[in-house]
């Protein structure tokens, strides 16, 4: 409806016009948390595949060890260390890759949620003009709908401050296996001061790894809020539409065409978060 169609329009079909927008601006937060979720779980799977390198990277010596070893105190043959030091490098790449696909979902998760976020005020910014047109407002369920996006809003901020710490911790965990996987053409693997640094890598990534998947726990939650209210909207659509257009029940039924589709829409992808912890 043009800025001129709605100073003409009359209230019932102004709210009417209203009520559909809202739906509409809060069904595409309910797609955009949806594509969050997806994201969310293709990090998880990521993240998984990292820790599980992780398991079967090698403990390498500290730079008491190797002070020991180099004195005579007890045997370490050259060519076993650099077999060791070979495999560590091996799985920190595996590891280092893994961190980098696992922080490109956060990233589209993240834009997803700023998405949504968008979307949501527009909703709200619908509804306040909704509230505000003449009339009773006694078919107008929108006291419940507001009280849901509120919600719908702080679980948003919640998953977005999950994602800021995911990100924070995936940087230092890259950070602390980087030089590990791109450390090439050094002859003395275990002298003077690598050694230590080298295990210190090491001991820094199993501290800053497991984990991680934590920090993007709530965009499931957030997800449901969005689908139950989908819901609310969509009930408040059907109430403004009768209250302005009280036909036949026929007529009722083709008008609802839009809300349908919403609904089978929501029916067909509520599954997914249920039960996530991402």
């Amino acid at each position: 409806m043009s800025p001129q169609e709605q100073t003409t329009a009359q209230p019932g079909e102004r709210a009417t016009d209203l009520a559909e927008k809202t739906l509409n601006a809060v069904a595409s937060v309910r797609t955009r948390l949806g594509r969050a979720v997806a994201a969310a779980e293709e990090s998880d799977g990521r993240l998984w595949e990292a820790e599980k390198a992780l398991v079967e990277l090698p403990a390498l010596p500290t730079a008491a060890e190797t002070d020991r070893s180099a004195a005579g105190s007890e045997a370490s043959p050259p060519q076993m260390d650099r077999q060791t030091y070979s495999h560590a490098q091996y799985q920190a790449g595996i590891i280092h890759s893994a961190l980098a696909d696992a922080q490109r979902g956060v990233d589209t998760l993240r834009e997803e949620l700023t998405s949504g976020a968008a979307a949501l005020d527009q909703a709200t910014t619908y509804l306040d003009q909704l509230e505000k047109l003449p009339g009773d407002g006694s078919a107008q369920p929108t006291a419940g709908l507001r009280e849901r996006l509120a919600g719908l809003e702080a679980a948003i901020e919640v998953a977005g401050r999950g994602a800021e710490r995911t990100t924070q911790r995936l940087d230092a965990a890259r950070t602390s296996i980087q030089p590990l996987v791109y450390e090439v053409g050094e002859v003395n693997y275990w002298g003077p001061g690598q050694a230590g640094a080298r295990a210190g890598r090491a001991a820094s990534i199993r501290q800053t790894l497991p984990g991680i998947q934590a920090g993007v726990g709530t965009i499931s939650a957030a997800h449901v809020q969005a689908d139950r209210s989908t819901a609310d909207a969509i009930e408040l659509a059907n109430a403004v539409r009768a209250a302005s257009n009280p036909t036949p029940r026929t007529g009722q039924a083709a008008s609802g065409t839009t809300s349908e589709e919403v609904r089978r829409d929501r029916s067909q992808g509520t599954g997914r978060a249920q039960g996530r912890d991402l």
